[in-house]
């Protein structure tokens, strides 16, 4: 699955040629990757999201600092998404 924009599939070169742009950024280094993931693959996570009003064993956390849901595991969790989270939790590089 490709999870990464075709603009993107090289990250070391990208890196390379942002490097400038990050390293000045202001107030602090940062850089904004627009279209970074391909966007097949996120529509395909969004179609098989569950709605979360509906289900158990989700916990919601409200706090000042924080404001999110979740569960413990990938019980809840569509193929599409198990890939893209076990890409993101990777030491891959690229595809």
């Amino acid at each position: 699955m490709n999870f990464l924009n075709d603009k993107y599939s090289d990250l070391a070169k990208v890196a390379k040629d942002e490097k400038s742009e990050y390293i000045n950024a202001k107030p602090f280094p940062s850089i904004v990757l627009d279209d970074f993931f391909n966007e097949n693959m996120l529509s395909n996570v969004l179609a098989e999201f569950p709605d979360l009003a509906k289900l158990k064993e989700i916990h919601n956390y409200s706090h000042y600092n924080e404001k999110k849901l979740a569960t413990v595991g990938e019980t809840y969790f569509g193929e599409a998404t198990k890939q893209l989270v076990h890409y993101l939790n990777s030491r891959q590089s690229s595809r």
